[in-house]
Protein backbone atom coordinates (compact mmCIF):
# COMPACT_ATOMS: atom_id res chain seq x y z
CA UNK A 1 0.00 0.00 0.00
CA UNK A 2 3.15 2.46 1.07
CA UNK A 3 4.75 1.97 -2.54
CA UNK A 4 0.95 2.27 -4.29
CA UNK A 5 0.40 5.42 -2.66
CA UNK A 6 4.51 6.73 -2.64
CA UNK A 7 3.56 6.90 -6.80
CA UNK A 8 2.86 10.51 -7.86
CA UNK A 9 -0.21 9.74 -9.74
CA UNK A 10 -1.81 7.42 -7.48
CA UNK A 11 -1.55 10.25 -4.52
CA UNK A 12 -2.56 12.69 -6.82
CA UNK A 13 -6.11 11.08 -7.35
CA UNK A 14 -5.94 9.85 -4.06
CA UNK A 15 -6.17 13.29 -2.58
CA UNK A 16 -8.70 14.34 -5.42
CA UNK A 17 -10.87 11.77 -3.98
CA UNK A 18 -10.52 13.13 -0.52
CA UNK A 19 -11.37 16.21 -1.44
CA UNK A 20 -14.29 15.31 -3.63
CA UNK A 21 -15.49 13.41 -0.66
CA UNK A 22 -15.72 15.95 2.32
CA UNK A 23 -16.96 18.21 -0.12
CA UNK A 24 -19.96 15.83 -0.63
CA UNK A 25 -19.90 15.38 2.97
CA UNK A 26 -19.81 19.36 3.56
CA UNK A 27 -22.47 19.91 1.17
CA UNK A 28 -24.79 16.78 2.53
CA UNK A 29 -24.75 17.88 6.10
CA UNK A 30 -25.42 21.51 4.80
CA UNK A 31 -28.35 20.49 2.94
CA UNK A 32 -30.08 18.22 6.07
CA UNK A 33 -28.83 20.97 8.43
CA UNK A 34 -30.93 23.59 5.77
CA UNK A 35 -33.95 21.62 5.90
CA UNK A 36 -34.25 20.65 9.85
CA UNK A 37 -33.34 23.92 11.79
CA UNK A 38 -35.17 26.75 11.89
CA UNK A 39 -33.73 29.24 13.65
CA UNK A 40 -31.45 31.25 10.89
CA UNK A 41 -28.58 31.82 13.50
CA UNK A 42 -28.34 28.30 14.12
CA UNK A 43 -28.45 27.38 10.43
CA UNK A 44 -25.81 29.85 10.40
CA UNK A 45 -23.81 28.01 13.30
CA UNK A 46 -23.69 24.45 12.18
CA UNK A 47 -23.19 24.74 8.71
CA UNK A 48 -20.02 26.88 9.54
CA UNK A 49 -19.29 24.24 12.21
CA UNK A 50 -19.84 21.28 9.71
CA UNK A 51 -17.86 22.95 7.14
CA UNK A 52 -15.23 23.46 9.40
CA UNK A 53 -14.99 19.83 10.84
CA UNK A 54 -15.00 18.79 7.26
CA UNK A 55 -11.97 20.87 6.29
CA UNK A 56 -10.27 19.71 9.44
CA UNK A 57 -10.78 16.04 8.94
CA UNK A 58 -9.69 16.49 5.19
CA UNK A 59 -6.67 18.67 6.42
CA UNK A 60 -6.08 15.21 8.58
CA UNK A 61 -6.29 12.74 5.99
CA UNK A 62 -3.93 14.72 3.77
CA UNK A 63 -1.44 14.64 6.41
CA UNK A 64 -2.17 10.94 7.09
CA UNK A 65 -1.67 10.55 3.41
CA UNK A 66 1.32 12.42 2.91
CA UNK A 67 3.07 10.40 5.66
CA UNK A 68 2.00 7.07 3.96
CA UNK A 69 2.91 7.88 0.85
CA UNK A 70 6.17 9.80 1.21
CA UNK A 71 7.68 7.20 4.29
CA UNK A 72 9.26 5.04 2.05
Amino acid sequence: MILWLGQPFTYGLMLVLLGAAFWHAALGLQVVIEDYVHGEAGKLVLILLSKGACLGLFVAAFVSLSKIAFSG
